[in-house]
C-alpha cells in the first residue's frame, strides 16, 4: 500500500479541510494517507515558511496541499507557492464561493472560521471526542453506563475511528476490543442493550488488516495475532458475545467509516428517536 501526505492548510483549525481531504482519500483504498495540519495561518508572511516546511518533509509525487483557506490575500499567496514549487493542491472553497456568489447573486462574509463559532453544538462536539479519548478500549468501564452508544468488537474493526468519527456528531461512544481470554466488564451487561452495536468483518479482510497493522509495526507476519486459527477463534468468540447480550451487529466487511457510521446513526434514530443522544450532564464525565 503506498503511504502519501496531505497537508491541510487553514486559515482557521483545519477541521473542516481535514474532514473534506478524509472523505475524499476515502474513495481511494489502495493509499494509505497521512493528514498533517498547518492551521492558524493568518498573515501572508507565513505562507512561504509553511511551503518550506512542507517541501522539507515532502516528496512530491507523493505529496498534495489542501486549501482550507477564506481569506483572500492568504489564499492568493498560497496558491502562488504551491505553483511555484511544483505542489499539487486542492482549493476547497474558491470554486464554490464563486459558484454560490453567481447562482443566488449574493456575496460571502470571507471570514476565517465560520464553521467553528463557539456555539452549544461545538461544545458538544469536543465534550463527545473527550468522551471517546477517555472510553476507548474500555480503559474505564465506568463509561459504558454513560455512553450514548457502545461499540464491541475484535482489533481491528474500526471501534476507535469510529467512535472518534460519532464523536464529532455529538454521540458518546465507549468501545470494547473482545478477546477470548478476557471476560467482560459487569458494565456491559448493566448497558441498555438497545445502545450495545457488535461489529464483525470477515475473515480474509481482517487477516489483511492485521497484517498491515503488523506491517506497519515491524512485527513478523508469523505472529499469532494474524494465524487462521487465532482470528476465526475471535470471531467465533464475538459472535457468541452478541448473540449473549442481543445487540445490533454490523458487517464493516468492505464498508467505509463514513457509511458503517451512517448506519449506527440510523440505527440510533430509528430505535431511540431524539432521544439518540443522552443529555448527559457534567456528571457524566467526572
Amino acid at each position: 500500500m503506498r503511504t502519501v501526505d496531505i497537508y491541510i492548510i487553514s486559515d482557521s483549525s483545519g477541521e473542516t479541510g481535514e474532514a473534506m481531504a478524509r472523505a475524499l482519500m476515502g474513495q481511494f483504498p489502495d493509499l494509505e494517507a497521512r493528514f498533517l495540519r498547518y492551521p492558524d495561518l493568518t498573515e501572508p508572511a507565513e505562507v512561504d515558511s509553511v511551503i518550506s516546511r512542507i517541501l522539507d518533509r515532502s516528496r512530491k509525487s507523493s505529496s498534495l496541499v489542501v486549501i482550507s483557506v477564506v481569506l483572500a490575500e492568504i489564499h492568493h499567496s498560497l496558491v502562488e507557492a504551491c505553483q511555484a514549487a511544483g505542489l499539487p493542491f486542492i482549493d476547497l472553497y474558491a470554486d464554490a464561493i464563486t459558484t454560490i456568489m453567481k447562482a443566488f447573486d449574493v456575496h460571502p462574509v470571507m471570514e476565517a472560521g465560520m464553521t467553528r463559532k463557539l456555539t452549544s453544538n461545538y461544545f458538544d462536539r469536543i465534550s463527545s471526542m473527550e468522551f471517546a479519548v477517555r472510553y476507548d478500549d474500555g480503559k474505564d468501564p465506568r463509561g459504558f453506563l454513560k455512553a450514548d452508544l457502545i461499540l464491541l468488537g475484535v482489533s481491528r474493526t474500526s471501534k476507535t475511528p469510529l467512535s472518534m468519527f460519532l464523536a464529532t456528531k455529538g454521540y458518546n461512544v465507549a468501545n470494547l476490543p473482545l478477546l477470548p481470554e478476557v471476560d467482560l466488564a459487569e458494565e456491559v451487561f448493566q448497558a441498555d442493550k438497545r445502545r450495545i452495536v457488535g461489529l464483525t468483518v470477515s475473515e480474509a479482510q481482517l487477516f489483511e488488516a492485521r497484517k498491515n497493522r503488523l506491517s506497519t509495526l515491524g512485527i513478523a507476519e508469523d505472529a499469532d495475532y494474524i494465524a487462521d486459527s487465532r482470528i476465526e477463534k475471535e470471531l467465533s468468540y464475538a459472535r457468541s458475545v452478541f448473540d449473549q447480550l442481543g445487540c445490533k451487529v454490523i458487517d464493516v466487511t468492505d464498508s467505509a467509516i463514513e457509511v458503517t457510521a451512517a448506519r449506527i446513526v440510523n440505527y440510533l434514530q430509528e430505535t431511540f428517536g431524539d432521544e439518540a443522544k443522552r443529555q448527559l450532564g457534567q456528571e457524566a464525565m467526572i
